[in-house]
């Protein structure tokens, strides 16, 4: 099969949605409680640095 690379682009857009947690602290916070809340009590995170970091 062939495909063109925006095809691509939105499989692998959607794929990582499924199975990584990304964005801002309050989305991702959302993000695991829903994964919670589907099954899973104790998720393991594994931040990836990247993007800005807040002001402390």
């Amino acid at each position: 099969m062939i495909t063109s690379p925006r095809w691509d682009m939105t499989i692998l857009g959607e794929v990582v949605d499924e199975l990584i947690v990304h964005g801002d602290a309050a989305t991702c916070r959302a993000g695991i409680r829903e994964y919670v809340r589907d099954g899973p009590n104790i998720p393991v995170l594994a931040p990836i640095p990247g993007g800005e970091v807040p002001d402390r």
